[in-house]
């Protein structure tokens, strides 16, 4: 594995990410909370369990029910926490919404990656996570390019620490 330091609470790191000794990990959704069976979506499914998958597939659920007319119930960049099924380390995964809805299909670009990251980071604080694992958003199906989607994770958070001085 191979770390790079950005300040003391923003790191890059190269590795595993089912195996990230943090609090939560963040596994890219579809918008309706099902789980994407490749990437990094898949890794988390085959090491965490689908017990992960069942709980986002209920709040997708519940999105559906409270919006039936909805293509896509649950909204773009959101954020939403599961239990961390078998994962050796990780207690919850949050689930993150790293699309935009257009009339042409799901899209995925660098303000999309900051939207989603600030919410995964909203979602860590509300639930008094300490550490938060990322994979690089987007860079998969939306070929966002790998140093544009790190670039947004690692501004959004560092402006979420900068503007929420109580968290750690």
């Amino acid at each position: 594995n191979a770390e790079q330091v950005l300040d003391e609470r923003i790191k890059f790191i190269t590795g595993d990410l089912t195996v990230a000794d943090v609090d939560a990990i963040v596994c890219p959704s579809l918008p309706e909370l099902d789980v994407l069976y490749t990437g990094v979506a898949g890794a988390i499914m085959r090491k965490g369990g689908d017990a992960i998958f069942v709980e986002a597939r209920a709040i997708g659920e519940r999105a559906k029910r409270q919006n039936p007319d909805s293509e896509f119930p649950v909204p773009p960049h959101s954020a939403h926490i599961t239990n961390g099924g078998n994962l050796p380390r990780a207690k919850h995964v949050i689930h993150s919404v790293a699309v935009n809805f257009t009339e042409e299909g799901l899209s995925c670009d660098p303000e999309t990656v900051f939207k989603s990251a600030w919410n995964v980071l909203e979602v860590a604080d509300a639930n008094k996570l300490k550490s938060v694992a990322f994979p690089a958003l987007g860079v998969g199906l939306y070929q966002v390019p790998l140093e544009k989607s790190l670039g947004a994770i690692a501004q959004a958070a560092d402006r979420y620490l900068r503007e929420h001085t109580q968290t750690a």
